[in-house]
């Protein structure tokens, strides 16, 4: 008698610890686990009812969008015509009656979802974008982890198709038009210190750049403190091509050229500038590279930026793009 007791008494505990827990419960944790738990068992009924494509004889029929996703099949009711439906069915010539989900799977020849690659996660990093591109040709575009000197893994956005390593900015919002505007100094960081730090750690020898940027920085017999910090391609050797200006050098201009990767500089009627100071000649480019960060400072007068008679204008700079990329593989 005592056995039975106690068990009535552990009965009334757990009863009442249940009932407490669901009293602390608000409505929506209900309505949420309740998702839940139909979210988790699908329930379907396969019937009958006319096939228009069969001359209207009865067949069998589970009228969801997905079967594949029923963990249940019950056998259900008959319509005598066959409703319209805003989702594709397809007709059986006999039924299945089960709670397996293994079961209902293979009599619906249901295809598998694909097993997720493991090349390319932390426990098991790829020496290369093309290497998991190689071993899994349906891998999406996305981050991955590529192993680089020293047994290092870097986290890596890898272009599918195409087996690309992808560094720099997207999506890039900002417009910099500077022309005789406020002190404004800007500092656009395009390929952050770890991205760097990849670049150089990881085996790439290939590399372009992909672009829709407009840039040019211009001092006209004054001074202008910006700069392009930069790596040379495929070197990777870092590289900063300044724009320091003073009189009688009007109308020097550094810009890209139409691919991205190289920066020309132009000069005036009086220029002397281009060709000194590691600039590239008169209206000749640099050697291939890649910019990592531009720095806009042509009225920071304490970092020496000058301007003949106060004409502000004529020290001028332009980033104007959405996007740039470094591809490497």
């Amino acid at each position: 008698m005592k056995g039975v007791f106690k068990q009535f008494l552990l009965l009334w505990m757990l009863h009442s610890i249940f009932i407490s827990v669901i009293g602390l419960l608000t409505g929506k944790d209900l309505v949420v686990i309740l998702a839940y738990l139909a979210e988790a068992a699908m329930y379907c009924e396969i019937g009958q009812e006319p096939d228009p494509a069969s001359q209207n004889r009865y067949r069998w029929v589970i009228p969801v969008k997905d079967p594949c996703q029923c963990t249940e099949v019950r056998v259900g009711s008959l319509n005598t015509r066959a409703p319209c439906r805003p989702f594709d069915i397809k007709y059986y010539d006999t039924f299945l009656h089960s709670s397996n989900q293994t079961e209902i799977r293979k009599w619906l020849n249901c295809s598998e979802p694909p097993t997720p690659c493991a090349n390319g996660t932390m426990q098991n990093p790829a020496t290369s974008c093309s290497e998991i591109l190689e071993v899994c040709k349906q891998s999406p575009s996305g981050v991955y982890y590529l192993l680089g000197a020293r047994n290092k893994q870097y986290p890596v956005y890898c272009e599918m198709p195409g087996g690309w390593a992808r560094f720099g900015k997207g999506n890039m919002q900002s417009v910099w038009n500077y022309e005789g505007e406020d002190e404004a100094e800007i500092n656009l960081g395009i390929i952050s210190d770890d991205e760097i730090e990849a670049i150089k750690n990881l085996p790439f020898s290939n590399f372009t750049i992909r672009t829709d940027v407009t840039f040019s920085v211009q001092a006209d017999d004054s001074k202008n403190p910006s700069t392009v910090h930069a790596l040379y391609l495929p070197s990777l050797q870092t590289v900063s091509i300044n724009l320091p200006m003073d009189k009688s050098n009007d109308n020097t201009r550094l810009r890209f050229k139409e691919e991205g990767d190289r920066v020309m500089c132009l000069g005036g009627p009086s220029s002397n500038l281009c060709g000194q100071d590691g600039l590239p000649r008169k209206n000749e480019a640099t050697e291939r590279l890649v910019v990592t960060n531009v720095y806009f400072g042509p009225r920071a007068v304490d970092r020496g930026a000058t301007a003949t008679r106060s004409e502000w204008r004529r020290n001028r700079y332009t980033w104007d793009g959405s996007f740039y990329y470094l591809l490497a593989k």
